[in-house]
């Protein structure tokens, strides 16, 4: 029965190795790093990742913005507004995070965006495309990399 069992979990690893769990192995990816920014005295970086459906629309979107401080009064100011915009701005497609450091003074917001291509109207379709927002980025000077198509597939 033991050998049963481990003959059992070694195909059904198996199996998943091969087959992966859902599609996500065909997923498109598209990952944005904006410049560190210490302009205000306070160290920003911005990664922006993409995920895009087989007609090469985003569905979601996720920014993450990291900020190390200096000043502990500032950091504090900023924390408890970043805390502040969780708790009431939350919604069923918006979704947002926070973590802090209070020992070294960081901050990594996150927020998260669903169902963008559910949202989309048809003008607005076109904006929402991989190709369009990886030329919008590069317009920007900003460094992207792209998983699951390569630049030229794009539509």
């Amino acid at each position: 029965m033991k050998r049963k069992k481990q003959y059992t979990l070694i195909a059904l690893i198996s199996i998943l190795s091969l087959t992966g769990c859902g599609n996500k192995a065909n997923r498109i990816t598209l990952t944005c790093t904006g410049e560190k920014d210490n302009s205000s005295g306070i160290e920003v970086q911005n990664i922006t990742t993409y995920h895009f459906n087989e007609e090469q629309y985003a569905t979601d979107y996720s920014v993450v913005t990291t900020q190390k401080f200096k000043d502990k009064k500032v950091y504090k100011e900023y924390k408890s507004a970043q805390e502040n915009t969780i708790k009431t701005n939350s919604q069923e497609d918006i979704i947002y995070d926070l973590k802090s450091d209070d020992k070294k003074l960081s901050l990594v917001f996150t927020m998260s965006f669903k169902n963008i291509d559910k949202k989309a109207t048809d003008d607005k379709k076109k904006t929402i495309k991989a190709k369009s927002i990886l030329n919008t980025y590069k317009e920007r000077n900003i460094s992207c990399t792209l998983k699951g198509i390569t630049e030229k597939k794009l539509k």
